[in-house]
């Protein structure tokens, strides 16, 4: 009987008894260490995520406000050398005059 027994402990069965308390203190320590850390985890990346988000779009809107103040220089530039190729043209045509 006593072999028996010692048999049972050591044997498959003791090996499930095992299996079951090495799983249950795992379980166990899931729960209560490492999911919330991973909560706190997920929960800091999607603030910054949140915060990356709201970088971005300011950077949109001072590159969209950047790029309309350039476009507005741009015409003015263009109108500037627009009249100097008309004055140009005009000194040209003086010149030409004077030289006949």
């Amino acid at each position: 009987m006593e072999t028996e027994l010692l048999h049972m402990i050591i044997g498959p069965a003791g090996a499930v008894c095992t299996m079951a308390i090495v799983l249950a203190a795992v379980w166990r320590f899931a729960v209560t260490r490492l999911w919330p850390f991973l909560t706190a985890y997920v929960d800091r990346q999607q603030t910054n995520l949140e915060r990356l988000m709201t970088a971005h779009d300011d950077d949109r809107t001072l590159f969209r406000d950047s790029m309309e103040k350039l476009w507005v220089a741009h015409k003015e530039i263009h109108s500037d050398v627009d009249d100097i190729k008309t004055d140009i043209k005009e000194l040209k045509t003086l010149y030409r005059g004077q030289r006949r």
